[in-house]
């Protein structure tokens, strides 16, 4: 998939995992299920550090966008049907 990507192996000693793709905002990654902030490594490359032995690297794309945007919409759909309320509700007269 291209926003996710898994790397499991075992390492013979403690090291990085380098993934050859570029880091932009909105990538988050784990390392064995923990949450693990990506080093950078020839540049633009994200490497994250893993343990001696079995491990399991997991690397999810998700931007902020793509939470702010629905919350954004519904806020904008309830203030405007606030706003088409109190404007019917005004011209309506009471005899």
């Amino acid at each position: 998939r291209p926003d996710a990507m898994n790397v499991e192996g075992v390492a013979d000693s403690d090291g990085f995992v380098v993934l050859s793709r570029s880091d932009y905002p909105g990538w988050r990654y784990w390392v064995d299920g923990k949450s693990a902030p990506p080093l950078r490594a020839f540049g633009s490359f994200p490497a994250l550090s893993i343990p001696n032995g079995p491990f399991a690297v997991r690397a999810r794309y998700r931007p902020g966008s793509l939470d702010a945007g629905p919350a954004l919409t519904l806020a904008v759909l309830i203030a405007s049907a606030l706003y088409l309320y109190n404007r019917a509700r005004r011209s309506v007269r009471a005899f």
